[in-house]
Formats: structure tokens, sequence, C-alpha cells
């Protein structure tokens, strides 16, 4: 009978461990986190809370604006936008000419005729419309309604489609506020949607953090 005599196994030597390691890398200098300023949209750390809200805010014969949901913070509440063109007889330079306006984001302090431009109207009697001038490094305590970069748009031969993001900071007072909507040059004249801000201001108060402590996480004017 053959005896087989069972010894300790050598570590296999990988073909690529002969490659000289990299030095460690010095350890970096940290600095405190900081949330951005409100301003600038909302905190990247917190879960907004979904307000049942979806509606058709505007229309004409070319395009129509909607509301497609509104999410509330602690700060204040997006708005998801999303609008569409469509094509009657436009000749083909014409149409051109629309793509150009509907992929135009109006500047600040700007009386651009053919910018879609939003606003609310609180109840306070304060307003704010996305094409106000203001100073982003100081906003001052009014209402404001920006773009925090969240659009998109794409279109054919028959359709253009949009969407955006609309940031309103702080949280509106209850009860209720108006979302006014004007784009003159698809036919869209002023128009006013009356939203339930008791509903939404309930809603900011389920809001989430991504882990809770960073409640107490430090913002920019905390130096």
């Amino acid at each position: 009978m053959c005896r087989v005599e069972v010894r300790d196994r050598l570590p296999v030597v990988s073909f690529f461990s002969s490659v000289d390691p990299q030095p460690p890398e010095p350890d970096e200098e940290r600095e405190t986190y900081r949330r951005p300023p409100a301003v600038h949209g909302p905190w990247p750390d917190e879960v907004g809370r979904p307000v049942a809200a979806s509606f058709v805010l505007a229309r004409s014969g070319t395009a129509a604006v909607a509301v497609q949901a509104i999410r509330a913070y602690s700060t204040g509440c997006l708005f998801e936008i999303a609008w569409v063109v469509r094509r009657t007889d436009e000749f083909a330079a014409r149409w051109r000419r629309l793509h150009e306006i509907a992929f135009r984001h109006v500047p600040a302090g700007s009386a651009d005729g053919d910018a879609l431009l939003l606003g609310v109207a609180l109840s306070d009697g304060t307003t704010a419309r996305t094409n106000d001038r203001f100073d982003r490094r100081d906003p001052g305590s009014g209402p404001r309604l920006v773009n925090p970069g969240g659009s998109g748009t794409s279109g054919g031969t028959e359709r253009i489609h949009g969407t955006a993001e609309h940031w309103l900071l702080p949280l509106p007072p209850a009860p209720t506020m108006e979302l006014v909507c004007s784009w003159p040059v698809f036919g869209i004249e002023e128009s006013r949607r009356t939203i339930d801000t008791t509903a939404l201001r309930e809603a900011a108060s389920h809001a989430q953090w991504m882990w809770p402590e960073d409640a107490d996480l430090p913002g920019p004017e905390d130096e």
C-alpha cells in the first residue's frame, strides 16, 4: 500500500505580486463639511417629501406647461416643471427659431419676452420670479425662485419637450400661494394656479436626512 505524505502548503506567489508596491500617499488635510448655501438648491443630504400635486399649469394651441411634481424640504420646495411645444404650420426656418427659443433660460434681471417665466405670489404679499435679479452670495431674506441646474430639452420635426427644476426658498407661508406662468411667444398669457401651502409645510416636516446626525451639520453661515 502506497503511503502519501501530506505537507503544509506553501503560499502561492502570484505573478503580479512581484510589482513594487506604491508608497502610501500622505494624509490630506481635511476640512469640516459644510452644506452649500440654501439658495443653491435642496441640500444633498436631505430627502425631500413629495406633495400630491401634478397638473397642467397653462396651455395654448402651441405650447403647454405642467407641474409634474413638488417636493418639500426643510428650507424650501422644489417644482419639477415639464413643457411641450407642438408644430402647427411653421416653415423649417421658423421651427428652428422656435427650437432656439425653447432651449433658452431667461437670465436674472431680464424682461425677455421669448422666455418661459415662472413666479409665485405668497399669502404674505411677497413675490418671487425666475427673472428676479439678486446676488446669490447675499440673496436677502425675501423669497427666491431659482433654477438649481436640473433641466433638459429635446426635440424633432414635430414637437419640442423640456423639463426644468425650480427651487423656492424659504418654505412659503400657509395657507396658500399662487404659481404664475407666462410664455407669450407661444401664446401663453399670464396663468395662475393656487397651491395648498399648508399641505406643503406638513410634508416638509417629514423630510428626512440621509443620516439622523446630518441634521446637526454646519451650514455656510457657521464660520
